[in-house]
């Protein structure tokens, strides 16, 4: 398949998904733009995702929308730098981590966004869930996850791109609400510190800090942020 010509990503950079598809494009070293907006219900957006979230992808004429999905079409389009791997048996198990971190870690922790992030009051049911979710994650991860540096062995991958951004907002979540660290309980030290060494991550958590700063101020959060990528 021919590589994409226009590509231009909609979505918003305090989005850890947005993110994800953001970081995979520098990755692969394929030209894009970005159009800022947040997720919506009016109609024009939905003309592009009919869930009305982001991120989207446009190509051309078409948009592509779950982060998942995009990756994969991504790599379909773009083999010269590969996300994925070629073995079978690999790629099977980079889905299942990415399925893990989204399914049973991730969305308990989204849970939690409007009281920490949005200064709506607490949810200590909440907090509760996301407690025994991330007992049983860390209990499957720390069986699957041996970074070698990576988390798939030597090859850099979309399991590292979709893990280390879902475990950033897990990890602010866990911090937050329990006073725990998942990066340590994981002991993902070395992986996660690598990762944070990539250009990439340095691009894409800059803007990330820059947004998420001025999103808790709208929000009249009491978030503390402590910048670590928008100092440099």
């Amino acid at each position: 398949m021919s590589a994409p010509n226009e590509i231009r990503l909609i979505g918003y950079p305090v989005s850890n998904y947005f993110n994800i598809v953001r970081a995979a494009l520098i990755e692969k070293d394929l030209a894009h733009e970005l159009d800022i907006c947040s997720a919506n219900q009016g109609e024009p957006f939905l003309a592009k995702n009919p869930m009305g979230k982001v991120p989207v992808l446009a190509v051309d004429d078409n948009y592509f929308a779950e982060t998942l999905p995009i990756l994969e079409y991504l790599d379909d389009c773009h083999e010269k730098i590969k996300l994925r791997p070629d073995n079978l048996a690999m790629r099977a198990k980079m889905r299942q981590i990415n399925n893990i971190v989204q399914v049973y870690l991730e969305v308990p922790a989204r849970a939690l966004y409007p009281a920490i992030f949005m200064g709506q009051p607490d949810s200590p049911v909440q907090v509760e869930i996301f407690a025994i979710a991330m007992d049983r994650v860390i209990t499957a991860l720390s069986r699957l996850l041996k970074p070698a540096p990576f988390l798939l062995g030597e090859a850099f991958s979309q399991a590292d791109i979709f893990t280390y951004y879902n475990l950033g907002m897990a990890e602010r979540v866990a911090e937050s609400s329990l006073g725990r660290s998942l990066v340590d309980e994981l002991t993902l030290n070395d992986w996660w510190d690598e990762m944070g060494q990539r250009p990439s991550t340095q691009i894409v958590m800059r803007d990330f800090e820059i947004y998420l700063a001025t999103y808790l101020e709208e929000k009249k959060s009491d978030y503390k942020l402590v910048p670590h990528f928008s100092q440099k």
